[in-house]
């Protein structure tokens, strides 16, 4: 065996350890995930946290709802108008009728200049593009309008509404003076001081938001998953299945409604140990910020997936196998291979691969079609591995739901559904959304998964089926504030106030 193969051979099976081993020594990394998630669940942890939403939506709900969607580096406003499922609108092109309609989306980059302004001055700029929105769809100054707000950095949350202000991160500075504080106070305030009179009655992350909007139009949904340039999921589970550390001191009127409770798993954090990593994902955990903080994301985060393919490709100069020898310019700057590249080293004919390394690099002799070869092959195995660990996650996390151990006698069985419906997994972020080989690939380990827990039963049983959730930090955030406004019609106002 040339050293060339040897090398890529070695690469490909530490690569491919779980891939190539027995369902059952799936099921058994499945069994040690479950362990964690249980010990989890009782700790005082960052992990598995409670929010409070404690109901899916039940495809009923109706109503018009203002959306504000945070992120890293955007801003998103919008004007949702929500439909039960049997009156949907109907569709005139003959396509499934959507259960919600996006009366007007508008977004905007969050540049540094706004990241560094303090706390008033940050808030007053959202609410001047929420009053923009607002007026544009003719609602003047919105009176009577609920907001949903999808929050996506840390919050310690204090009622389905609020929650204190955690480090954002992402270069905003706006946090530093008001860390600690109620973040719907900053919103009232600035919302009133633009003389809007609306009320925001509902805060949640981006994978609460994912849940709740998918959950309403389609009720089978059980789970979210968000991976893009990270990686989270939630999931309802039984109240009973929280430690008390977890859920705090909540209000008595809360406690004696929920029965169960939508957790935030922070899934990113799990896997360490339990896991199979090559010399890569170590490398690239040693030169990280915070070694062994998110396990499970750098083998499967957007961020990293193109990270270790070209710390694998470094490593094949290095050893003489890869471009003859000589390190082409700019390979060996970290982060210069982002995970859209491995999906069209996977897809493209070699003349449009060996265009795009000629693109990113320079080269002083172009790549042969060996090299393209061995990069491809590198990237399907990277590909093929993130996919197989979501999907372990996926699936571990819905063992978690279907406990018997975490089952809570108040809870009725018509909640769950039967053996024989699908159970939707909503998912939304590039990894899965533009990477088409981790999104079949992980569907097809489901399916392995299922049918490995209970062989022969596959028709019997229930099947995890991944449906996309486009734009879902916004419809979530108008589905939540649409339940919360008929939770409080029904008699359960006050939810919503912090404590």
């Amino acid at each position: 065996m040339t050293s060339t193969n040897l090398f890529f051979d070695n690469v490909l099976k530490s690569l491919s350890i779980l891939s190539a081993s027995a369902p059952s020594t799936l099921l058994q990394t499945s069994d040690t995930l479950l362990q964690s998630f249980h010990e989890h669940l009782q700790k005082y942890t960052v992990t598995m946290l409670p929010s409070y939403t404690y109901l899916l939506p039940t495809g009923q709900e109706a109503g018009t709802a203002i959306a504000v969607d945070l992120g890293g580096s955007t801003l998103r406003v919008a004007v949702i108008q929500i439909f039960p499922l049997a009156k949907a609108l109907d569709n005139i092109e003959g396509k499934s009728p959507e259960p919600m309609k996006v009366v007007l989306r508008e977004s905007w980059v969050v540049k540094d200049s706004v990241k560094k302004l303090r706390s008033k001055a940050f808030f007053d700029w959202i609410a001047e593009r929420i009053a923009g929105v607002v007026e544009a769809v003719g609602a003047g100054n919105g009176r009577g309008m609920v907001v949903g707000v999808t929050w996506s950095f840390p919050i310690e949350q204090t009622s389905l509404a609020s929650g204190n202000v955690q480090k954002m991160g992402k270069a905003y500075e706006t946090w530093d003076e008001i860390v600690g504080t109620d973040l719907k106070s900053h919103f009232d305030a600035a919302l009133g001081r633009r003389g809007l009179r609306v009320r925001m009655n509902a805060l949640m992350n981006d994978t609460e938001a994912t849940l709740l909007s998918h959950a309403h139009a389609n009720p089978a949904t059980r789970l979210s998953l968000i991976c893009g340039t990270g990686l989270n999921a939630a999931l309802r589970l039984p109240l009973s299945a929280i430690g008390s550390w977890k859920l705090g001191i909540r209000p008595k009127q809360w406690t004696k409604v929920a029965k169960e409770v939508l957790v935030n798993t922070e899934v990113s954090m799990f896997g360490g140990g339990i896991f199979p990593l090559c010399d890569a994902d170590r490398e690239l955990d040693r030169n990280g910020n915070h070694p062994g903080f998110q396990p499970l994301e750098q083998l499967t985060g957007g961020r990293n997936l193109g990270e270790i393919c070209r710390l694998i490709m470094v490593a094949g100069v290095k050893e003489g196998v890869l471009f003859e020898g000589v390190m082409p310019w700019g390979l060996e700057k970290s982060f210069s291979i982002d995970t859209s590249f491995l999906s069209t080293f996977e897809e493209k004919p070699t003349q449009q691969a060996a265009a795009l390394l000629a693109f990113l690099f320079k080269f002083n002799k172009p790549p042969t079609d060996k090299d393209i070869s061995s990069i491809r092959t590198i990237c399907e195995a990277i590909s093929n591995r993130a996919a197989l660990y979501l999907a372990i996650a996926v699936f571990t996390l819905w063992r978690l739901q279907r406990d018997t151990s975490l089952s809570d006698p108040r809870i009725p069985d018509a909640t769950i559904p039967q053996e024989s419906e699908p159970v939707t997994v909503a998912y939304c972020g590039a990894v899965l959304e533009k990477h088409p080989t981790v999104r079949h690939q992980c569907q097809r380990m489901l399916d392995l998964l299922v049918e490995a827990e209970e062989p022969g039963e596959s028709r019997r049983r229930k099947r995890l089926v991944l449906e996309a959730a486009g734009d879902s930090g916004l419809l979530g955030a108008a589905v939540g504030a649409i339940m919360n406004e008929d939770d409080e019609r029904a008699g359960g106002r006050g939810l919503t106030a912090s404590l």
